[in-house]
């Protein structure tokens, strides 16, 4: 895979408590972590080679969003989204790898997996994908537990069993509200969402309500300037700031 992470917004390093984070993610500082079990995909390659040149982009972009969130209270939990433009097979890719390299950072993580149209996480990881958000979205009683991966201090929701989801369903709740507590007790949310090209971005401002920051996956010589645009646009209006973007 190759990532080409362009930082456009990232304010300057300072406050507490990600400014430490920052400095470490930016002098490579992590925790030691056994090899993981064979269970997880060599897709995440942040879990088997921390050396590996696309690894090291992906640390880069840790760094940036870190930098975008530095001035945060103590306590609260960074909530971070990707936003993937023409590049949906990519994104679970990316949104893993920038999950472990957080994780290996100290931070409880957690990953949500937002695509229920084509939901690959929890393959990726190794565990059980019957059930996740979804759960949290359709006024079932069925709200399951984020589930522990083989890398150690992250866990994952996937989306739950694949199925050809409307975006109402999502446009009723923020992520943040649906999930209620399972933020809180973690360091680090993560969670991506691929939007079509038939998808108007107007819902995405209900879906991350609520979330520091946003980075925009986009693909080279496909995305067009103006569904750039409309999404930062949509973006500004939530009062979602954009630590920068991944040009794929």
């Amino acid at each position: 895979m190759r990532i080409r992470a362009k930082v456009d917004r990232a304010p300057v390093n300072g406050g507490f408590p990600f400014a430490a984070a920052s400095l470490a993610a930016a002098s490579g500082l992590e925790l030691d972590d056994p090899a993981p079990p064979g269970e997880l995909s060599s897709e995440l390659f942040a879990a088997y080679d921390m050396e590996h040149s696309a690894v090291r982009k992906i640390r880069a972009l840790r760094a940036t969003i870190l930098q975008a969130v530095d001035q945060k209270p103590r306590g609260e939990a960074l909530t971070c989204a990707l936003v993937g433009m023409d590049c949906g097979d990519e994104l679970p890719g990316i949104a893993g790898n920038l999950a472990i390299v957080m994780a290996r950072l100290g931070m409880r993580t957690l990953l949500l997996e937002a695509d229920f149209r084509a939901p690959r996480l929890a393959q990726l990881f190794g565990v059980p994908g019957d059930h996740g958000l979804i759960g949290y979205l359709d006024d079932s009683d069925e709200q399951p537990a984020p589930l522990a991966t083989a890398v150690d201090g992250l866990q994952l929701l996937p989306a739950g069993a694949e199925q050809d989801l409307s975006t109402h369903h999502l446009e009723r709740y923020s992520i943040l509200e649906a999930t209620r507590g399972w933020p809180a007790m973690t360091e680090c949310v993560i969670t991506g969402l691929p939007i079509g090209r038939d998808q108007e971005a107007g819902f995405l401002a209900n879906v991350f309500a609520g979330f520091d920051t946003a980075v925009l996956l986009t693909k080279q010589h496909r995305t067009t300037y103006d569904r750039v645009r409309s999404v930062i646009d949509v973006l500004d209006s939530a009062a979602i700031p954009i630590a920068g973007t991944v040009l794929l």
